[in-house]
């Protein structure tokens, strides 16, 4: 799983303001959290799956690896995403936006 960890990165904003300033005359970057609104805790599963979660699946090196972990995921998601009132889950996805100029 070392690998995979390592492929994602996501790094704060003052990491790319300290790498783009040497080369920039100025860097605005902003930063926002939207939350999408998702039928079951499952779809959070299936939506990282086509992402980042990709490199973990890729990993396991047996279908029963993979379904115990995949029914562990399940299991975990369902817990910290509690349904709301109309019983959807909200999913929170930080974007990081950066304009520089030379």
């Amino acid at each position: 799983m070392e690998g995979a960890l390592g492929n994602l990165t996501m790094e704060t904003p003052g990491i790319y303001y300290h790498l783009l300033t040497p080369s920039t005359r100025t860097a605005d970057i902003s930063q926002t959290e939207y939350f999408y609104s998702m039928e079951l805790a499952a779809a959070i599963v299936d939506w990282i799956a086509t992402t980042g979660l990709q490199l973990f699946l890729d990993a396991f090196h047996s279908e029963e690896e993979l379904s115990l972990s995949t029914v562990l995921l399940l299991e975990r998601v369902g817990q910290i995403y509690q349904p709301q009132v109309d019983s959807k889950v909200l999913l929170p996805f930080k974007g990081t936006f950066i304009v520089a100029y030379r």
